[in-house]
């Protein structure tokens, strides 16, 4: 999101009506961190409710590798079994222009998350910015973890789309020890 998080200030001056043109590249960036706030504001929200491992009715289900969507039957057994086995993952909106790809409950929640986020969801869907989901959860296989002395290092890979930043801020927060 930037320096101290001020590219979604920098969208959101952007996106109003008043605004000031921006280079092609600079645009482009700042359309992208309006839509990742977004997400994470409704991952956030998910986290929050203990519901972002489950889908809700009316949620596109990601399947693993292909990125593929789709909104699974109601009574479909199998469903809670493929996302144990990370088969499909529940979805998170990437706000844009299009029809809505949730519906039902799922929709709902996400827009009362976003309700004031007005400014951002127009700005992106007037932009042409096409509507998609990203999933709200991304295994991790190959992570691995060393302890070397003082030094703790990870090493893994995440698909496009996923942040390096936020596995780590998962896995926990550190700080600098200072001698005294």
């Amino acid at each position: 999101f930037g320096a101290g998080g001020r590219n979604v200030a920098a969208a959101r001056a952007m996106l109003s009506p008043r605004a000031r043109r921006v280079s092609r590249t600079r645009r482009g960036l700042l359309l992208s961190a309006a839509r990742s706030h977004l997400f994470n504001r409704v991952l956030d929200a998910r986290i929050a409710a203990g519901n972002w491992l489950t889908l809700l009715p009316g949620e596109p289900a990601i399947l693993a590798g292909s990125r593929s969507l789709f909104v699974p039957e109601p009574d479909d057994a199998a469903v809670s079994e493929r996302l144990r086995a990370l088969d499909i993952s529940p979805s998170g909106p990437l706000p844009g222009a299009g029809e809505p790809l949730a519906h039902g409950a799922c929709a709902a929640l996400e827009r009362g998350v976003l309700a004031d986020e007005s400014l951002l969801c127009d700005g992106l869907r007037n932009a042409g910015v096409d509507a998609a989901r990203r999933p709200l959860r991304v295994p991790v296989p190959d992570l691995q973890c060393c302890l070397d002395g003082a030094t703790l290092t990870f090493r893994f890979s995440l698909p496009p789309g996923s942040y390096a930043t936020a596995l780590l801020d998962t896995l926990g927060r550190t700080t600098q020890a200072t001698a005294t």
